[in-house]
């Protein structure tokens, strides 16, 4: 089976800027949850957008399993993904929250598309607020609400840009859960390194647009070399104790 994701000298640059993507070369596998961590201006954000088409790539190839991103192939290959959003307003439009998830869940057809949507809500502890109007919610329940849209769509490849941003530590353990039972492949842009810790299993670390490093997740995260270059520090739970210099 072909990857989920296959970059190729990717490269994406805004007008009269340096590179924002520079020369990336990246493959996701199958059922693999992958973290893509840098500091603010690394790229992280311009990848996704050009994953789903939304911002054009200026050199180099990409593919969402057989798919290429190109503009031919964009309608296709966005069928196979769902991406959430950094800011959920960007990605929540319907009038209540029910009515947002129940569009997605339609992208799979009308049959079991109520079930489907309620679902992916009850996955949140969302349906106490089914019928409250989105502009209403707190920006913790938006971003909620954007994810379990997202999942109601059952994508074959999942993308995400700071899924954790905002949530409460209930909040973020549903996500959490959601993510690790979520079998399918994972991109996940955060700078929240915990999460990327317990979630996925490999980190790509950009730096300027370019990949500066990639591996075992623990591994990376490990390395204070390269956290230092990268403008990045050691999770807390990969440090030693204070007291009695044990790591968790």
């Amino acid at each position: 089976m072909s990857a989920p994701l296959r970059l190729e000298g990717l490269t994406v640059r805004y007008p009269g800027a340096p590179p924002a993507i520079d020369q990336l070369d990246l493959t996701l596998h199958e059922g693999e949850r992958a973290a893509l961590i840098g500091a603010n201006g690394a790229g992280k954000s311009t990848l996704l957008l050009s994953l789903c088409g939304l911002l054009p790539i200026t050199s180099g190839r990409a593919w969402i399993y057989d798919t290429p991103i190109t503009p031919k192939g964009i309608k296709r290959a966005r069928q196979q993904v769902g991406f959430v959003f950094q800011d959920p307003d960007d990605q929540l439009f319907m009038p209540t929250v029910f009515e947002d998830t129940l569009l997605s869940a339609r992208r799979l057809g009308e049959a079991g598309a109520e079930a489907r949507a309620a679902e992916a809500l009850r996955r949140f502890d969302l349906l106490r607020l089914r019928d409250r109007p989105i502009h209403q919610l707190s920006g913790g329940e938006k971003r909620l609400v954007a994810i379990a849209s997202t999942l109601a769509a059952d994508p074959k490849l999942l993308l995400m840009d700071e899924p954790s941003a905002n949530l409460d530590p209930r909040g973020r353990r549903r996500l959490i859960e959601a993510l690790k039972r979520a079998d399918r492949a994972q991109l996940i842009a955060t700078h929240d390194l915990e999460l990327a810790l317990e979630v996925c299993a490999r980190a790509f670390i950009l730096q300027g647009g370019a990949l500066v490093a990639a591996g075992r997740v623990a591994e990376i995260l490990s390395d204070e070399a390269i956290l230092r270059r990268c403008d990045l520090e050691k999770p807390l739970s990969l440090r030693p104790c204070p007291r009695c210099g044990m790591t968790r």
